[in-house]
């Protein structure tokens, strides 16, 4: 009779390994999806997510852009793009999305500080133009 294996007997790199795994074959079904319905704005916001989480970011960006051709009012979409363009190195660009962002209602500000996606233009002369416009839209509770 065989045992089942103590959890301090399996390798541990196992479930990051199912993960990734699962992640490559969730793009992969998505990806497939949106060919045959290419502006299908579920499917391309999943898959956008997918690619992001697999760090595939220069096909995020792709998918990114396609989402604010879709819908250009979306301040999510817009956030999602700037994410996206920060970490393919278009600082300028990330902070331009930013900006648009915020301008279209964008206001999880706690998440923008916190989200490491950003850190590189967090830590750029350009995000203050990004901390201007924040305080400008959420002026300091009394």
């Amino acid at each position: 009779m065989t045992q089942n294996p103590k959890e301090s007997d399996l390798d541990p790199s196992l479930d990051q390994k199912l993960t990734h795994s699962a992640l490559l074959f969730e793009a992969d079904v998505l990806d497939h999806l949106v060919e045959r319905e290419p502006d299908n704005v579920a499917y391309l916001a999943a898959l956008g997510q997918a690619f992001s989480k697999l760090k595939k970011h220069e096909r995020g960006l792709a998918i990114d852009r396609r989402l604010v051709v879709n819908r250009p009012n979306d301040p999510t979409f817009r956030y999602n793009l700037a994410c996206s363009l920060v970490l393919t190195g278009d600082l300028d660009g990330g902070c331009r999305e930013l900006l648009e962002a915020i301008e279209l209602g964008y206001r999880d500000f706690d998440h923008l500080f916190k989200d490491t996606d950003l850190s590189m233009l967090r830590s750029d002369p350009r995000f203050k133009k990004v901390e201007t416009r924040i305080s400008e839209v959420s002026p300091p509770s009394e």
